[in-house]
C-alpha cells in the first residue's frame, strides 16, 4: 500500500517521498486507514510508518493513523528496553566465561543501522555461540538465571536444531544459536559454518554495552538468508537488508562469503527486493554477478512485479514460496518451489497443529541427561562437516 511504502522511506530519510505520502494520505477512506494500521502490524513497520507520517504528512488527515499506530510504536519501545536489559545480562554471564558469541539481528540492527532504536520492532533475542561450546554457554546462562525453555532433548538429539530456547530474566525470550540456520533440511542448501563468523565478529555500542556482532558483510548475508527462508515478504526484513547493506564498505566483498556459502541466488533476490523499498548505492553492479542465470533474473522480477512484497497478506503467497525455493539456476528454483508446494497440500492433510504438539514440539519433555549430552556432541560433530565441505 502507497500510504505504508511512502511513510516508511519517508521515514528512513528518502529524499522527495512527501508530495505523493500527502497525496495518498489525503486520498484515505476510513477503510483505508484501517487498511493502513493492518498493513503496517503485518508488516511489522508500525514505528517507521507513524514516524514517516509525522514527517512527511502532518495534519488532520494523518491524526487517526498515527494515534492508530501509536500502540505499535509504544510496544516496539518497551521490547528494546527489556531485550536490551536482558543482553546485558547475556553479555555479563558469556563474556565472564570467556566464551566467544555475537549478537544478531533484533536490538543490534535497532543500534547499529537504523537512524532511531525505536524504529525496529522485534521479538526476542538471538545470540550465536561456538558450537563447541554451546553446552558450557547454556550452564553459563542457567546459572545467570536464564531458564531452558526447550525439554525435548529426544528431539534435539535426532533432528540436530541449531537453536535453543530459553527465557531471560527480564522476560525476553533468547535464541541460543549454535548455527545461523536452525532446520537441518534447510541447512543443508547453504555452508554456513559458526567458527569462522565468531573470528570475523566486532564489537559495537548498543544502548551504552560493547557487544560482539558479526562483521558487516556477514550480517548482510544473514539477513538475506534469514528473509529468504521466511519468505522475504515482510517490508521489516526489506528494511534490514536495505540499511545494512548500506553499511557495507564495498558491496563487491559480498560476492565471496555468499558464494561460499551458496547463497548467492538468494541474496540477489533478497538485494533486489530491498533496492526496491530503498535504494542500495551500487547493488545493480552486483546481483548479475551473485546470480548470473538471465532466465531466473527474468523470471524473479515477473514474480515481484505479479507479487510485489508491500501487497502481501497471506502465508502462501507467490512471493514466499519464490523466496524460500529460490536457487542458482531457473530449473532448481522450479523443483524447489515444486517440493514446497507439495509440503504445503500435505500439511493441509494432517491433524490440526494443536494434536501434533507433543513428540514433534521441543517443548514436550522427552529424553534425558544422555539425549541432552548427545544432542552437543551431534553439534560439534555438524560444524565439522560443515568447516569441511
Amino acid at each position: 500500500m502507497a500510504v505504508v511504502v511512502g511513510a516508511l522511506r519517508c521515514a528512513l530519510g528518502a529524499a522527495g517521498q512527501e508530495p505523493a505520502l500527502r497525496s495518498a494520505v489525503e486520498q484515505l477512506g476510513p477503510a483505508g486507514r484501517a487498511e493502513v494500521l493492518t498493513r503496517a502490524r503485518h508488516h511489522r513497520v508500525g514505528p517507521m510508518v507513524r514516524a514517516g507520517l509525522l514527517a512527511g504528512a502532518p495534519g488532520g488527515a494523518t491524526s487517526a493513523l498515527v494515534e492508530g499506530l501509536r500502540a505499535q510504536h509504544l510496544a516496539a519501545r518497551a521490547g528494546h528496553v527489556r531485550a536490551v536489559h536482558d543482553l546485558g545480562l547475556v553479555a555479563e554471564a558469556l563474556d565472564g566465561a570467556g566464551l566467544a558469541w555475537a549478537a544478531l539481528k533484533g536490538p543490534v540492527l535497532a543500534a547499529s543501522v537504523y537512524p532511531r532504536e525505536d524504529f525496529r520492532p522485534y521479538g526476542d533475542i538471538d545470540v550465536l555461540v561456538d558450537p563447541a561450546a554451546l553446552g558450557r554457554a547454556l550452564a553459563v546462562l542457567e546459572g545467570a538465571g536464564f531458564v531452558v525453555l526447550d525439554r525435548n532433548w529426544r528431539l534435539l538429539r535426532e533432528r540436530v536444531l541449531g537453536e535453543l530456547h530459553l527465557q531471560a530474566p527480564g522476560g525476553s525470550t533468547v535464541d541460543l544459536h549454535w548455527q545461523l540456520v536452525n532446520r537441518p533440511e534447510v541447512r543443508a542448501r547453504f555452508r554456513l559454518p559458526t567458527g569462522p563468523l565468531l573470528d570475523r565478529a566486532r564489537r559495537v555500542d548498543v544502548a551504552g554495552q560493547h557487544v560482539p556482532v558479526l562483521d558487516p558483510v556477514d550480517t548482510l548475508v544473514h539477513l538475506c538468508v534469514h528473509a529468504g527462508i521466511a519468505g522475504g515478504d515482510r517490508l521489516l526484513w526489506l528494511a534490514d537488508i536495505s540499511l545494512a547493506a548500506r553499511a557495507v564498505p564495498d558491496l563487491g566483498l559480498v560476492l565471496d562469503r555468499a558464494r561460499h556459502a551458496a547463497a548467492d541466488s538468494m541474496v540477489a533476490l533478497m538485494l533486489r527486493r530491498a533496492d526496491r523499498l530503498l535504494p542500495i548505492p551500487g547493488v545493480h553492479r552486483v546481483i548479475p554477478l551473485l546470480q548470473p542465470s538471465l532466465p531466473l533474473r527474468v523470471a524473479l522480477g515477473g514474480v515481484d512485479r505479479l507479487s510485489p512484497v508491500q501487497r502481501v497478506r497471506r502465508a502462501g503467497s507467490l512471493a514466499r514460496t519464490t523466496a524460500r525455493a529460490v536457487d542458482r539456476t531457473l530449473h532448481g528454483t522450479l523443483v524447489h518451489a515444486g517440493a514446497f508446494l507439495r509440503g504445503r497440500a500435505l500439511d493441509r492433510l494432517r491433524p490440526p497443529a494443536g494434536q501434533l504438539s507433543g513428540p514433534r514440539s521441543v517443548l514436550h519433555p522427552a529424553g534425558g541427561a544422555a539425549d541432552r549430552d548427545a544432542f552437543f556432541e551431534r553439534v560439534v560433530e555438524a560444524e565439522l562437516r560443515e568447516l569441511h565441505r
